[in-house]
């Protein structure tokens, strides 16, 4: 792939806010954003921000940021194999909340090049969105990959009347340059936009609507002489499209999303905000080098409600929501009789995968000001949550549901000379309640017992009491008047079963404008 449009995406969007940025900028109010952005109340309410025209209220200030990042997990042992077991990604790019007079503007452009270890049973890319049409083998390794993405959007109002736009565009590239060889080609597209009546006082009630296409080449290639390994579709819960095996190394998918939401907000950023989101994903999942033969096919229901309360204040402020979660996805595989010149006619559907999904979670914080810039906030979550999946024939089924609770404490210090220090600490866990899992194993499918092994594996750590605990620390130092360097770094450890457990380091180098 040419890198040379995603590096000038980034220059152009750098250039554009750096010119539209020099002349609004003081430095106080540049430490005020760098502040905001990270431990505003705002991200109480984060969930209504995914409609443009509420986003305009996200922030009152405006903050540009150019930065390199790098990102290391690795799992002490495996957790779930066909996710890798660890991950060293290094990426660039730049972001930018921009406000003039009335509008505001956003944008991000990001490269991101890196490597996936030791991945198995999975050679498709974005496998939690397409699960649980996969193709994998029994080898796996190492896979390279590549991300670009750039997007941006705007919003404005006036009068009673409020409006926003949005687009993005992601592409994701990934390979092996040992057998099996996949080389996975991705594409996303995303649009949103939105539109608000201020009803009474500041509060607005916004309509959204976005859309967005997806596309995946799935294609493997083995140069061995030695021969070849086993190509399997997968389709959900350790079983595979038995017919299919072996025959197709080229697959596509296409997918769709429509999805619409309606919210509340305060412009002020103070009172009551309450939201509901509604969308739909569906795909097909097509055997590209057997005349484009539609093997399955999939949909995605999705519902998300937020509602909460924001009270910010110069000594005190203070944030509480409620959300909810419903998900359904379902797997239709089609059935095909025998081929006549080469074209597959389908004589029958059955639908053979299904999972179900629900939680709801109450999340609070509270803030204690020490002037513009200094402050503590305390944070604290609880919630419920409750997944079944299950597959036809042979029967199978997984249910796993707990509570879950965690707690945060986090700071930001304005030090002499306009250095800002931030920090936090936070940690949480998962209580499992009402787990089981029921698993028929056919006789003769033997050549899928590591993926089944991994199948229960992944239920009994997820059914087991497991936690998270992390700390974070980031340093803003100024420039010039209009510029700062932030150095910030994070880690987290999840903690499974003795003695499973995953760390993840996040660091990041940001010129700050």
């Amino acid at each position: 792939m040419n890198h040379l449009p995603a590096f000038r995406h980034i220059v152009s969007l750098s250039t554009m806010a750096l010119i539209c940025h020099l002349s609004s900028a003081a430095s106080d109010e540049l430490v005020s954003t760098v502040a905001d952005a990270r431990g505003g109340l705002w991200h109480v309410a984060e969930e209504m921000f995914s409609n443009p025209v509420v986003n305009q209220w996200r922030m009152t200030g405006s903050l540009t940021s150019i930065h390199a990042d790098y990102l290391m997990r690795n799992d002490n042992r495996p957790i779930d194999p066909r996710l890798g077991k660890a991950d060293h990604i290094w990426s660039g790019g730049a972001d930018t909340y921009i406000k003039y007079k009335s509008s505001t503007l956003w944008g991000a452009a990001r490269y991101a090049n890196g490597k996936c270890k030791d991945m198995k049973w999975n050679e498709t890319a974005d496998a939690s969105l397409l699960y649980p049409y996969l193709t994998a083998d029994s080898i796996g390794g190492d896979m390279q990959h590549e991300t670009y993405e750039f997007g941006g959007g705007y919003a404005d109002h006036a009068g009673r009347w409020a409006w926003g736009v949005s687009l993005s565009y992601k592409a994701h590239l990934e390979y092996r340059t040992v057998d099996p060889r996949p080389r996975n080609v991705t594409g996303t597209l995303d649009v949103a936009a939105g539109g608000a009546y201020r009803a009474w006082r500041d509060y607005y009630l916004a309509l959204g609507l976005n859309w967005s296409k997806y596309k995946q080449s799935n294609d493997i290639e083995f140069k061995s002489e030695m021969g070849v390994e086993k190509i399997f579709h997968l389709t959900g819960l350790g079983t595979h499209y038995t017919r299919f095996d072996g025959n197709s190394l080229d697959v596509n998918y296409q997918g769709m999303t429509f999805g619409t939401d309606l919210s509340i907000y305060p412009s002020s950023g103070r009172g009551l905000f309450c939201g509901v989101h509604l969308s739909r994903f569906t795909f097909d999942n097509i055997l590209t080098d057997l005349n484009k033969l539609p093997m399955a096919s999939a949909w995605h229901n999705s519902l998300l409600g937020s509602v909460g309360w924001l009270q910010p204040d110069k000594l005190n402020s203070w944030g509480v929501a409620v959300n909810v979660a419903a998900q359904r996805r379902h797997g239709t595989e089609n059935i095909f009789g025998d081929p006549a010149a080469s074209i597959y006619p389908q004589i029958g559907a059955l639908t053979m995968y299904g999972c179900n999904y629900f939680s709801i979670s109450a999340k609070g914080e509270y803030v204690r000001h020490f002037g513009e810039v200094t402050r503590i906030k305390a944070s604290a979550t609880t919630g419920y949550d409750r997944s079944v999946e299950a597959y036809v024939k042979p029967s199978r089924r997984t249910l796993v549901s707990g509570f879950s609770t965690g707690a945060g404490i986090s700071t930001e210090i304005l030090l002499p000379h306009a250095w800002l220090l931030s920090g936090g600490l936070h940690a949480g866990a998962v209580f499992p309640t009402d787990c089981a899992m029921t698993w028929s194993q056919p006789d003769n499918d033997k050549e899928m017992a590591g993926l089944v092994r991994i199948e229960q594996n992944l239920y009994r750590l997820m059914s087991a009491t497991h936690g998270s605990a992390g700390i974070d620390l980031a340093l803003s130092m100024p420039l010039a008047r209009k510029f700062r360097l932030q150095l910030e770094a994070r880690w987290t450890r999840d903690i499974y079963t003795r003695p499973t457990h995953s760390d993840r380091i996040t660091a990041q180098a940001a010129l700050q404008f």
